[in-house]
């Protein structure tokens, strides 16, 4: 099985990449940061740094199995419009990118 994880470098992401990969589930992931901590080298195979409320490549979910949805945004004012679009865009992109049948977006 392949895991993609948003927010990967965050609290919650960091820990699940971890017990995926200790299932032996292959995981890959973005978070806002230019790259990826140091701890999850060897634990996250693909990384893309993204943005939950800017443009980001669709192709990051090919060939996954199931997208877990941690990231959040922080930044400025309209913070709640801001990840509810964002979600709204991940959530898009990973449902039409992940077959048909096995799509989790959790």
């Amino acid at each position: 099985m392949k895991v993609f994880i948003t927010g990967v470098n965050g609290f919650i992401g960091s820990f699940m990449a971890a017990a995926l990969h200790e299932q032996g589930i292959e995981v890959s992931g973005c978070s806002r940061s230019a790259e990826l901590k140091p701890e999850l080298e060897g634990v996250v195979v693909r990384y893309y740094p993204a943005l939950l409320h800017e443009d980001f490549s669709k192709e990051m979910f090919a060939g996954i199995d199931a997208v877990v949805h941690c990231a959040h945004s922080f930044a400025g004012e309209n913070n709640v419009r801001r990840n509810v679009a964002g979600t709204e865009a991940w959530f898009a992109a990973a449902t039409v990118t992940v077959p048909t049948g096995q799509r989790s977006f959790l």
